[in-house]
């Protein structure tokens, strides 16, 4: 932000956080604190096969529609691959580097999306849904239950879902594959058809 300040939001038309925006420390540290919380969350939701790869081949279809640059296909084709092997095969996964490096991409396109007005902030959030609110909702169950809210658990709802269709499919990749499918499709897939119907 210290080298590219277009990038931190001045207005997102929420009413009282607008007004946050027009300080320009306050906003680059409200922009920072988001960053660094949705890069985080992308790396919790990293949990089963083709769950972030689906969501960020959702938000690359869409990017591509809407830009059609040279880059944005070929991070959809990348995702497209990666999600298919993924799926199929359950041996690769993103890690660490992937989901952290995935997230701050589409973060990045976010922003610069919706300071150009080619996006609204809930249409960015709605693509990008599962991770923000399994975020959210990890960290709330943890401070809950009087558990630091940094400490991992298995209790997030990919986990929960995961256990329930092991009971139906035997294979293991099958029922994590379905999982992730069922969750990125629900979420950030529905977002696709609504652009590419013309839902929004």
């Amino acid at each position: 932000f210290w080298l590219w300040p277009e990038l931190v939001p001045k207005q997102l038309g929420i009413m009282g956080l607008d007004s946050l925006l027009q300080i320009p420390l306050i906003a680059w540290f409200l922009t920072t604190l988001f960053c660094v919380g949705f890069i985080n969350a992308f790396n919790m939701a990293d949990g089963a096969n083709g769950l972030v790869p689906g969501i960020a081949f959702g938000a690359f279809v869409i990017f591509f529609l809407e830009y059609a640059r040279p880059t944005d296909g070929i991070l959809m084709f990348a995702c497209t691959m990666f999600l298919l092997f993924n799926v199929i095969s359950g041996w690769f996964f993103l890690g660490d580097t992937g989901s952290y490096g995935l997230g701050a991409i589409i973060l990045g396109y976010g922003l610069n999306g919706v300071i150009a007005g080619d996006f609204s902030i809930w249409f960015m959030l709605a693509i990008v849904a599962y991770p923000c609110l399994d975020f959210v909702a990890s960290i709330t169950r943890r401070l809950a239950s009087g558990r630091s809210p940094f400490v991992a658990d298995d209790g997030h709802l990919h986990n929960q879902l995961h256990n329930k269709l092991k009971q139906i499919f035997p294979s293991r990749v099958m029922a994590n594959s379905m999982t992730g499918l069922l969750i990125s499709g629900s979420t950030a897939g529905l977002v696709v058809l609504g652009y590419i119907t013309g839902w929004r």
